[in-house]
């Protein structure tokens, strides 16, 4: 696993020199209820991942997918729970690309998707409650309801992921604010994605 860390710097302390206005303001809580304002972002790129997929009509021509993934972190918090959970993180990956068909993989308008999907596994993994809240409150954001149950049923999502939590209204506002960006893992980037058959 490789660790790459590019660092952000601080624009200097302003004095404010008029009042927020209410979306400043409304984007300012969000910023603190999610704990963002990192000094830095961090991209973990992953050794290749190959997955195995099922042959088409359940006969030969076995095929796998060949995926080198680079993800980006919302702060350096995170690298040292991801570096010490990293196999599980693989295995998770792998097994969100494997509910997909070969023919499926093969159309690259659906990757944005895949990397969406990824995204969402791993958030559930390492914020749970959040990702729980985003789902369950956020209908702008990515979760697209049969996605969501086939990545539950398969056990890669938690079953109880969109059961409502106890939140105040408040906080419910604010989570509507959130985009998926907004989220521990901030994003997936396929730095390769090959589909192979199998000699």
């Amino acid at each position: 696993m490789c660790i790459l860390q590019l660092a952000c710097s601080k624009p200097a302390e302003k004095e404010p020199s008029k009042p927020q206005t209410a979306s400043e303001k409304a984007n300012q809580e969000l910023a603190e209820f999610l704990g963002t304002e990192p000094e830095s972002y961090e991209f973990i790129e992953l050794e290749p991942i190959f997955v195995n997929l099922p042959a088409a009509n359940g006969r030969g021509g076995e095929q796998y997918l060949n995926v080198t993934i680079v993800i980006q972190l919302k702060d350096s918090s995170l690298s040292k729970e991801f570096e010490e959970n990293k196999h599980y993180v693989r295995d998770k990956i792998t097994t969100t690309l494997a509910l997909r068909a070969p023919t499926e993989l093969a159309d690259t308008s659906i990757r944005p998707t895949l990397a969406k999907e990824v995204a969402l596994v791993l958030n559930a993994v390492f914020e749970p409650e959040i990702t729980r809240a985003y789902i369950t409150y956020n209908k702008d954001g990515f979760h697209d309801a049969e996605n969501i149950l086939r990545l539950q049923n398969t056990g890669v999502l938690p079953s109880d992921l969109v059961s409502k939590p106890p939140l105040s209204s408040q906080t419910i506002e604010l989570i509507k604010r959130m985009k998926d960006t907004d989220l521990p893992i901030k994003g997936i980037l396929f730095k390769e994605f090959r589909l192979n058959r199998g000699g």
